[in-house]
């Protein structure tokens, strides 16, 4: 079996931004028919992409903005009908894994979580290489055949205050 790494960017996707304004210069994200909403620092150019993986081709979107030094991304991909069919348990893995290998990071283990009704999983993580000296957090969610991954990382030692922001705002299922 094939390492799954091209599935990061797979989980880096969403669709078209519907974006509203939601204080302190902050934006609201919320793709019509994405399922998922969330707050970012300023507007972000989607990218769009297609990724040929071992469970056959995928078009992911992503929304990436980089505010004072701190990296946000909201992503959703749609998986193809080979993987609904296999456990949670081991999807969770490999998005971990191919998560981790794109990023060029290393994490600890995935922590169960839930944001509102939905059930994820979250992982810390930091940079491989020393000098990039950068730390970062991830929560990953999987409904109705759809990643959803958020991502905020900032260099080590800065203020998480953007990152947590992010995240306090960040909703699947909406």
């Amino acid at each position: 079996m094939r390492s799954i790494a091209p599935l990061l960017t797979i989980l880096l996707l969403a669709a078209t931004p519907a974006l509203a304004e939601s204080g302190s210069g902050w934006v609201e994200v919320a793709p019509q028919g994405a399922g998922f909403r969330v707050d970012m620092p300023s507007r972000p150019e989607p990218k769009r992409a297609v990724n040929s993986t071992f469970l056959g081709q995928v078009e992911n979107l992503r929304y990436r903005v980089v505010h004072e030094g701190t990296v946000l991304v909201v992503a959703t991909a749609e998986l193809p009908m080979l993987a609904r069919f296999t456990p949670r348990a081991i999807l969770f893995g490999e998005v971990r894994k191919s998560f981790l290998e794109s990023a060029g990071a290393k994490g600890g283990d995935l922590q169960d979580l839930r944001r509102g009704d939905e059930k994820g999983r979250s992982l810390d993580f930091e940079s491989v290489d020393p000098d990039a000296g950068r730390e970062g957090y991830a929560e990953f969610f999987i409904k109705n055949g759809v990643v959803y991954t958020f991502m905020g990382e900032v260099a080590k030692g800065k203020s998480r205050k953007s990152v947590e922001r992010f995240f306090e705002s960040a909703r699947v299922g909406e």
